[in-house]
């Protein structure tokens, strides 16, 4: 949630409600922040552009220019210099956590097939921003306190990749499923429902799915044949399935930040970068096309995964995570 400090510290919010500032509670809610007139403010910038109004903002240069466009490369590399006062902590917070383009948007799955929808680039945000897209606020003479203000009716964002707005709960309940508690081992995401349920039903399509049952929470009666003889051999590789085609796992993340430095570096440095992450690409999708056609034969086709095709795929799966690591440490 985005707030100043609570007046009544140590409450709790549960068993003692948390006030904060006065009677009109306006230290309380997201920063609403005007990003073209600022970026105009900052930078000088007023190429013509639609920003979609959201805390992750998709920016769409007019006429669609291709991604090494040099007009759409000065506009990234000034979007990532951005700041902003915050006129709850009054820190300088720097607008843009990570960035990217069309080469990251396959990584994330974030790619459409028409490209008159797909940003230019897109921004993540402090996740304590809501971004628009108005023009004019402020002067690189004063400190644009007219970019940024608080806006009590809404204190929580969404659509960003920081892990307080990424962490949720699923809940499972019914025959088959487990009773635990919570599962605080299990990574999972809302691509994993759909087959969980199938499998519990008994049921299955020909819809090709980019998730994996969570058998993890599944009494043994609940879980298939082909599952259940794969052994360890299916749990391994459905982890490092996600690992790798999840858009905010461990994959999805690194190269962010590795598609970040290309956005906001010299033309080479994105030109070489860019190029890498093409060639992630290409080797993620393999790896997990071969990782989805073994899950899903031992979810629904009753096929066993051998240890050895497992773990070779599991080990390839690591060498990726390990190689893009060092491009986004690097």
């Amino acid at each position: 949630m985005v707030a100043a400090n609570p007046t009544n510290f140590p409450c709790d919010g549960v068993t003692t409600p948390c006030t904060y500032g006065n009677t009109s509670g306006n230290e309380v809610g997201e920063l609403a922040l005007n990003f073209r007139g600022l970026l105009q403010a900052e930078t000088g910038i007023t190429t013509p552009a639609t920003v979609t109004n959201d805390d992750a903002p998709g920016i769409y240069l007019t006429g669609n220019p291709v991604p090494a466009d040099p007009i759409l490369r000065a506009y990234e590399r000034a979007s990532g210099t951005l700041t902003i006062t915050n006129p709850i902590s009054g820190a300088t917070d720097t607008l843009a956590q990570d960035m990217a383009n069309p080469a990251e948007f396959k990584i994330l799955h974030m790619q459409t097939f028409d490209p008159l929808r797909t940003p230019s680039f897109t921004l993540f945000a402090n996740p304590d921003y809501y971004v628009t897209g108005s023009t004019a606020c402020g002067t690189s003479a004063t400190p644009l306190t007219a970019c940024v203000a608080q806006t009590p009716g809404f204190a929580w964002n969404h659509g960003d990749v920081q892990p307080q707005i990424t962490t949720i709960w699923l809940g499972m309940a019914g025959p088959g499923v487990t009773v635990k508690g919570v599962d605080e081992e299990t990574w999972s995401d809302h691509t994993d429902v759909r087959p969980t349920m199938l499998v519990l039903l008994g049921l299955e399509d020909d819809y090709a799915s980019q998730g994996r049952a969570l058998v993890e929470e599944l009494q043994n009666r609940a879980v298939p044949a082909g599952v259940a003889g794969s052994g360890d051999a299916f749990t391994e590789l459905a982890r490092a399935y996600k690992k790798i085609n999840a858009p905010v796992g461990k994959l999805g993340l690194a190269s962010l930040r590795v598609s970040t430095r290309a956005l906001a570096g010299d033309d080479h440095t994105y030109s070489k970068l860019e190029n890498k992450l093409s060639g992630v690409t290409s080797t993620r999708d393999t790896l997990a096309d071969a990782m989805s056609q073994l899950l899903e034969g031992a979810e629904f086709g009753g096929k066993q995964i051998s240890g050895r095709d497992a773990s070779m795929l599991v080990g390839q799966s690591q060498q990726l995570l390990e190689y893009v690591g060092s491009l986004a440490d690097d």
